[in-house]
């Protein structure tokens, strides 16, 4: 009796969503809990009561659609399609370093833990006694991987430390608990598997243990060979990011792993999945297994805090946020579980949004792309016809920073573009963006030039009139600016004190000027170094003074710098840290190509890592650059501030560390200072007809978009944009007769093609923010990705801000400076 009410009940909320279900999917979802305490007759009855009242219902409204019911049970799936049945298992490994986040996992689903201790440090060897409470008191049909690593930091490990892995193994071996699997990995300088020390690992561990190979795998310089090696060595699974900062990232190196691993080992891809991009790390690398964390921030219970000693165990902040405990959530586990669908499906998703929040429409996402989009047309006559702008935030507020200004010059017209990535907060690459073009043109004026700007400077800083008002004013004697999208945030002190220093270097320039200041590359160089001097002394307070905060976190941020001077046919960029610029030109048969006209100065540049390596001493060489990054603390090598890597140690303990509220000012292994610079890399380019735009752009681009599919999108982008404008056979001022009917056909042509890429968004710059936010693996452009992208909470999670330039040349008055210029030579 009581199941046959149970089946009715079930029948009449069935029917109720009946005609809902007929126009979408619908997925019935039960955790391995809830399906257990079904009986096996009742599910089925439901689930055959459930498909024939959906299509009774969609048969009575005449709007049959396919329907999809799946039941989530043990994270595998089991889908039915009208009557074809198909399966799909998808395994989820959550890595937890503590009982609560392994308990967290358990109730939000999961059935497969890799156990580990301090996972901000990447995860490390767990102890026993975690073991054993999670053996004890979750169920025995939890299978748990073993992390075996012995310390932080890189993955070489001498003999002593080899030798405490091997204990650990056998300890947990000798233990009695049951342990499904371990992971582990070890790597040679040369960035090549250390095959002899995992050998002598693996021999302490029984055949029938499972092993991966964690993280150190984005580490090594060559994949391919490496997936051969561990399929050798026994392993059955290799975790990795796709050797990119994340999977989400590096999807599509993942994907060329598993097609190369061809089913001989699992590709098990980690690191930053989360509920906003699984579905797309999933669909893209074509992976069966993910892993992840899913982890939130759990205030700490401490009540007394010793603020006055500002302690702690890891050196820095002793707050809130640093004494937090990071837990696996239950809900987040639970979400991303359910975020994944049958692979049948993969080109139609379902409808149902990812999130909490309700998914932003295709009007919205466009919207919030377009808020700060600008194209500006320059003067006649000159090199440069137009360029196109766009930022989008992911920081809150954003730290990217973007300018634009004419040089004001008795000579000729110099153009400036610039954008600038700032880090630990929006305060020096504020600075910088508004400053580094003054500091510039000051240096390329000459002394007839500067007399006059210098007078009226001084006039207007010796009169009553506001400060801001002043800075204005002496900036428009120097550029012309054009339209910048981000506004300045600093206040009138700040500018005031910002406006004393250009006044002096000014004067600096005008009385030591030099003829070799007018040479393009030098004044460059000269402007970047001592605007970055500048920057870092001026939070030194004079004796009479108390310190300016506002000063001290501009210094004590940084900034990148990627700038372009163009001047008649003349390119130059002058690049300062890991924004990048690069060339979209023709190539000798009329295709796309690609020039790149900076080199980040980061880890990746072997060049830039020998310059660092050259300016201290050698007992030096495994501290300066830890991590990858410098100090263990900075990823670009040179940038403006960031006075923590170029103040001495007893300006640092004097006047930073009574302000520095994150631990100790002074960073562990700081001997001999400076370890940053903002010493600019500089190129010079000679324009021609085959030039056809400039791309500046901060990392957030580039983490995203290749440079060659930069170059392809704009050129595409530009082809349906001319499609919009009215066709028109007699263009370039030709008779309608003087065309063959082959020339007739051929534009006919090209004009529909031009039609098939008629894009969305008419601003570049906007066009390719939207592509890099969702364009997937496969080359496509995934509109559900970017609704979800955009929808998402916590955008600085999944990626960084994106600022971008596009400066497109008039290639008519290129032309004409090269004839003159050859005409000369004659």
């Amino acid at each position: 009796m009581g199941q046959k009410l149970l089946l009715i009940i079930g029948l009449f909320a069935l029917a109720h969503a009946g005609y809902s279900a007929a126009q979408h999917r619908v997925y019935v979802r039960l955790t391995e809990q809830q399906f257990e305490r079904l009986p096996a007759d009742i599910i089925v009855q439901t689930l055959i009561a459930f498909l024939a009242c959906c299509i009774g219902t969609a048969q009575l409204f005449g709007k049959f659609k396919p329907i999809l019911i799946t039941a989530e049970w043990q994270n595998k799936t089991w889908d039915t399609i009208g009557n074809r049945p198909s399966f799909m298992t998808f395994n989820h490994r959550v890595c937890v370093d503590s009982f609560e986040s392994a308990l967290a996992a358990v109730q939000g689903g999961a059935q497969r833990i890799e156990l580990c201790s301090s996972l901000d440090q990447g995860g490390l060897t767990p102890s026993l006694g975690l073991l054993t409470l999670i053996r004890r008191h979750l169920p025995s049909e939890l299978i748990i991987f073993v992390m075996i690593r012995c310390r932080s930091g890189d993955f070489v490990y001498d003999n002593n430390e080899i030798n405490v892995m091997k204990e650990e193994i056998r300890s947990f071996i000798q233990s009695n608990q049951r342990i499904d699997g371990f992971v582990l990995g070890l790597l040679n300088p040369d960035g090549t598997i250390d095959i002899e020390n995992l050998k002598s690992l693996i021999e302490q561990i029984p055949k029938d243990y499972s092993l991966t190979f964690h993280r150190a795998f984005d580490f090594l310089a060559k994949w391919q060979k490496s997936i051969d090696q561990l399929i050798e060595l026994g392993f059955r699974r290799i975790l990795t990011s796709g050797q990119e900062t994340t999977a989400y990232y590096g999807r599509k190196s993942i994907r060329q792993m598993i097609t190369y691993a061809d089913n001989r080992i699992i590709i098990l891809p980690g690191c930053g999945i989360n509920v906003t991009n699984l579905e797309s790390v999933l669909r893209e690398t074509g992976a069966k297994e993910f892993h992840s964390s899913a982890r939130i921030r759990k205030p700490s219970k401490m009540i007394y805090k010793n603020f006055q000693k500002r302690i702690s165990l890891n050196g820095q902040a002793n707050d809130d946020e640093d004494n937090s405990i990071q837990v696996t959530d239950r809900e987040k586990k639970q979400r991303g579980s359910f975020a994944y669908y049958h692979s049948d499906s993969i080109e139609e998703p379902p409808d149902e949004p990812v999130y909490e929040e309700q998914r932003l429409s295709s009007y919205e996402a466009t919207k919030i792309l377009r808020t700060h989009e600008a194209s500006i047309d320059l003067e006649a006559n000159c090199p440069v016809k137009y360029y196109e702008v766009n930022y989008l935030g992911a920081n809150n507020p954003p730290e990217d920073r973007q300018a634009q200004a004419r040089i004001r010059s008795i000579d000729s017209y110099m153009y400036l573009f610039g954008v600038f990535d700032g880090h630990g907060g929006p305060w020096c690459s504020d600075a910088v963006g508004q400053s580094l073009f003054e500091y510039i043109a000051v240096s390329l004026h000459s002394p007839d030039e500067l007399e006059p700007i210098l007078r009226k400077g001084k006039t207007m800083t010796n009169s009553n009139k506001n400060s801001s008002q002043n800075s204005r004013n002496i900036s428009s004697l120097l550029l012309r600016s054009y339209y910048n999208a981000y506004k300045d945030a600093r206040n009138s002190k700040t500018k005031e004190v910002h406006q004393n220093n250009l006044l002096k270097h000014i004067e600096e320039v005008y009385t030591s000027f030099d003829n070799d200041n007018t040479d393009i590359m030098s004044a460059l160089e000269s402007a970047f170094i001592k605007l970055d001097r500048d920057i870092c002394t001026e939070a030194i307070p004079n004796a009479a003074e108390e310190m300016n905060e506002d000063l001290l976190h501009i210094s004590t941020a940084g900034s990148c710098a990627c700038v372009a001077l163009v001047k008649d046919d003349d390119l130059y960029i002058a690049n300062c840290g890991d924004a990048r610029a690069i060339l979209g030109t023709i190539d000798d048969n009329g295709n796309p190509s690609v020039v790149s006209l900076s080199i980040d100065h980061n880890v990746r540049n072997e060049s830039e890592v020998k310059r660092i390596l050259s300016e201290h001493p050698s007992n030096e060489s495994h501290s300066v650059i830890r991590s990858d990054r410098l100090l263990g603390l900075l990823m670009p090598f040179r940038a403006f501030g960031d006075i923590r890597l170029k103040w001495p140690i007893n300006s640092l303990r004097e006047y930073l560390q009574p302000y520095y509220k994150k631990g100790d000012a002074i960073p562990q292994f700081y001997f001999t200072p400076p370890y940053l610079t903002a010493r600019p890399e500089i190129t010079k380019h000679k324009l021609t007809k085959k030039d056809k735009f400039l791309v500046l752009a901060t990392d957030g681009l580039w983490d995203l978009l290749s440079p060659e599919k930069v170059v392809e999108l704009i050129f595409n982008h530009q082809k349906g944009i001319q499609s919009f404008d009215r066709f028109i056979l007699n263009k370039t001022g030709t008779k309608k007769s003087s065309l063959k009917l082959k020339e007739i056909s051929e534009l006919l042509t090209a004009r529909q093609q031009a039609i098939k890429n008629q894009p969305i968004d008419q601003n570049s710059a906007t066009d390719l923010i939207r592509h890099a936010l969702a364009f997937t693996s496969k080359g496509q452009f995934d509109s559900k990705l970017l609704s979800d992208v955009l929808t998402f909470p916590n955008p600085r999670s999944i990626r960084d801000d994106i600022t971008v330039t596009i400066v497109y040349f008039d290639q008519d008055h290129i032309d004409q400076i090269d004839t003159k210029e050859k005409q000369t030579e004659k």
